[in-house]
């Protein structure tokens, strides 16, 4: 019998709370405007640009959690995927707002900004390395039926 996967739960539900967080952000960036720090056409065009990849962070996101609730190993490679797309875009987002002084910029809008970098940074890390522990245990799912454990 499998064993349980410490914090699997936890986990799963961290990357379906940044799943909704990112789709409120950007239905809101999109719709009403008001978490926009600016309205220029700099910002905007980085923005936009950027929304694809935050869909495709989102995309594997989800797919890691459906496949960790299944107990399947493409929840595993889905968290790695997701993991490395956090990373990537916080980066960008850091270095735009670094070179467009952004963080020089005070409001509520800037605040989240701030908040949404620190997420990517931690949560792609973190992702990855809780993933990268367990996968053993993760990629024998498919071949072990004692998988649906009490994680």
């Amino acid at each position: 019998m499998t064993q349980p996967i410490p914090q699997l739960r936890l986990i799963i539900g961290i990357e379906l709370y940044a799943v909704t967080l990112t789709l409120a952000y950007w239905i809101t960036f999109f719709s009403s405007g008001s978490v926009q720090v600016r309205s220029d056409d700099v910002y905007l065009a980085f923005q936009t640009a950027c929304s694809l990849g935050a869909a495709w962070l989102a995309v594997t996101t989800l797919l890691s959690a459906v496949g960790l609730i299944r107990r399947k190993p493409f929840g595993f490679v889905f968290g790695l995927l997701a993991g490395s797309a956090s990373i990537y875009l916080g980066l960008i987002d850091v270095m735009f707002n670094l070179t467009q002084q952004m963080y020089t910029v005070g409001g509520a809008e800037m605040m989240i900004e701030i908040l949404i970098n620190l997420h990517t940074l931690l949560l792609g890390p973190l992702l990855i390395i809780y993933l990268w522990r367990h996968r053993r245990a993760m990629l024998n799912w498919q071949s072990d039926p004692s998988h649906r454990g009490n994680e």
